[in-house]
């Protein structure tokens, strides 16, 4: 969500204060409205295919960000990627207290531990790549993260439908 005020003040021509805030209020927002929704339906489906659909969904929108020319479609593009990544982290935890229901506190550690660095290491690397190519090659460095999930998923499924 960090780019979304940048996103906002460099294609919507915005002022800074505007587009601060802006990009990340509506980012939030709708990251906000995936977490309530997640809330009300997380245990009633497969985590393994919502993670799976999600992470699709904010690929294709950060390929739209990386791409489009349209300011409007992109910001909405942008918005939506924050409701794209509500449910990896409730998602992450549910799907891993439920494959390791042992894990306990130790589990939970680890993947916050991962989830801070990744937390920490994506902004930054897409923050290098915006400043030496501009915003959309950092949008399409973004689909990075979420293909990543993609990849570990589908090779989670893969493994489970071999057994």
């Amino acid at each position: 969500g960090n780019w979304m005020s940048a996103f906002a003040e460099q294609s919507l021509g915005l002022p800074k204060l505007v587009g601060d805030l802006v990009g990340p209020c509506l980012f939030a927002f709708s990251m906000g409205i995936g977490r309530v929704i997640f809330s009300f339906f997380g245990d009633k489906v497969k985590m393994e295919r919502v993670l799976l659909c999600f992470s699709i969904f904010t690929t294709l929108c950060y390929v739209v960000l990386a791409l489009g020319k349209n300011p409007v479609i992109n910001l909405v593009a942008g918005v939506l990627v924050g409701f794209g990544v509500s449910v990896m982290w409730p998602g992450s935890l549910s799907l891993g207290a439920k494959k390791f229901p042992s894990g306990a506190t130790a589990m939970f550690a680890i993947l916050a531990l991962f989830g801070d660095l990744g937390c920490s290491f994506g902004p930054w690397a897409t923050g290098i790549v915006a400043d030496n190519s501009g915003l959309n090659d950092a949008f399409l460095f973004g689909t990075l993260f979420p293909l990543t999930m993609v990849i570990i998923l589908l090779f989670l499924n893969r493994k489970k439908a071999e057994k």
